[in-house]
Formats: C-alpha cells, structure tokens, sequence
C-alpha cells in the first residue's frame, strides 16, 4: 500500500535586524585549484572548501587575505562526483556528496571525518566514514527526465544537535524542502519534514549555535540572476522555518553563490564558483547579524 506524505509549507514574513545585511565585500579571488568552490568550513584559524562536479576528493585550507591554498588534504574511502557542502560539530565534520541535478541519483552520500585528523598538519590524507541515504521511493522515482528540472537536488546541509539537515534546491518551484538524517554510519531513507517558499535556488547553509542563526545562499532562478541570502532566527528546536526570517538579494547579478558560513557569530563568508563574469572569489559581509 502506497503511504501519503503530508509535510508543511511555510511562507515566510520579514523582520528588521537591528543594521540590515550590507552588500558583500570582495575580500580576495581564489587559487583556480578551487575554482569549483562549493562549501565552506572555518575550523579552528582555518578556512576549509571543497569543489564539486567530479572534483577530487580533496579539502583546501585557504589564506583569507590572498585566496591561495596552503595546504590540501585527501578524504580516503571517497569520491567526489558531487560534493556541494560541509558542516561540522565538535568532533567530526561532514561532507555532502548528494549533488543531483540530473534528479537520478542512486548513490547519495555524506563523509564524515575527524577534525583532530584535519587539524594534524602532519596528515595529507585521511579516513571517512560513509552515511548513505535514498530519498523516499514513495515520492521519488529516481529516473532521469531532464537535468534541473526536478526537486531531488540538494546543495546545502548543517549539523544541528544530533541530526544533520539537508535543504533541498528545487529547480521546478523555487521551493527548498527540509531534511533530517542520523550522523551515525549506515544507510538512511529521508523524506520531508518542512518546505520554505524561498522562491530562489538554495546552493548553501550553516548555522551558528551561539547566536541560534541559520544562514542560507542562493540565487534566483534563471541566468544571469541576483544572489539571495535569507537569515533565519528566533525558531524553537529544529522548525527553522517557523523563526522570523530576513531574505536579502544581494547585488551580485550572475554570480554563482555556494558556500556561506558564519563567522564570530555575526559574519557572513560567501564563496562563488568561477561563472559567467565572476572569478571563483571570497566574499564578506560584515553586519553584526542580530
């Protein structure tokens, strides 16, 4: 017997943050290794990013001030086909290799690693460990029908108490949808627990646990189009979307925006991939975010 999945749609209202999000500031251009930079990750004085679309199965320290990379660190027992985001809590970080643009997708995964094997400066190499998860059969078929044109792809995913949260960017109604997967190793089957009318493309996220922020990056549907950042606060657990939120569009037309994280609770860092008129870069927007 087929089961009828029933989740809530949020259509979200405004609020003022005591100094509203400033355009963001080209703080430097990337090394063209990261060229593809998709996720972004401070641990510890470093800045960590990865590339997708059958990138290798690397992380890349960068210097904020000049973009090079200083030094690079293999994932063992992995494989990028399309690593789109990281996240991190205190013991182990995640990286999300469940690009699916195609809609197709079999072989969704997320890597978990140490931080004390990232942080060893000795190591050039390190082990994962492997969650894999499906998307429910019920509602998704898994077949190819035309590439960006379904709501199975993701590109952003956060590490919230024991769970991770995966936000959907659905190419067919601007819609993102909210997961929920265990972090412990095995294989998962997810459906939605939320869906947000962002009317954009998610491609990020990150959440800041002193501040209780959730930061998402996107961009409008179409190309070229404007870059969004939505910041999300005051929500109880884990019902973001039921907090207040703010969605800012960002005057960066054409730029492809993929990574964002939150810095000393009040920063945010974007990174965009190397598009149209826009160099892979590092950007900041410096508003105190409350």
């Amino acid at each position: 017997m087929s089961k009828i999945i029933v989740f809530t749609v949020i259509v979200f209202s405004c609020f003022s943050l005591k100094s509203q999000i400033d355009e963001p500031v080209l703080i430097t251009n990337l090394d063209k290794i990261a060229g593809e930079t998709s996720g972004l990750l401070f641990h510890n004085t470093e800045l960590w990013t990865h590339n997708d679309s059958k990138g290798k199965s690397k992380l890349y320290s960068i210097d904020t001030l000049s973009g090079k990379i200083i030094r690079s660190v293999t994932i063992l027992n992995s494989n990028n086909r399309d690593w789109e985001d990281i996240c991190k809590d205190d013991t182990y970080a995640y990286i999300g290799d469940f690009g699916n643009n195609s809609g197709a997708r079999d072989d969704l995964k997320i890597y978990k690693i140490k931080l004390v094997d990232l942080e060893n400066q000795d190591l050039d190499s390190i082990n994962s460990e492997i969650i894999e998860f499906e998307y429910n059969p019920n509602i998704y078929s898994g077949v190819f029908i035309k590439r960006n044109t379904t709501n199975f792809d993701c590109e952003a995913m956060i590490s919230y108490k024991d769970s991770l949260y995966l936000f959907s960017k659905n190419w067919s109604d601007k819609k993102t949808y909210l997961y929920s997967l265990s972090k412990c190793p095995g294989k998962y089957s997810i459906s939605p627990k939320d869906t947000l009318n962002a009317n954009a493309l998610i491609c990020g996220a990150d959440f800041d646990k002193i501040s209780n922020t959730l930061a998402l990056i996107g961009y409008n549907k179409g190309i070229p189009a404007p870059s969004v950042v939505f910041i999300i606060k005051n929500f109880e657990a884990d019902r973001f979307f039921n907090g207040d939120i703010l969605k800012k569009e960002l005057s960066l037309n054409g730029c492809q925006t993929e990574g964002i994280i939150i810095k000393d609770h009040n920063k945010l860092w974007i990174s965009n991939e190397d598009f149209l008129n826009y160099n892979q870069g590092l950007f900041l927007i410096t508003n105190k975010l409350q």
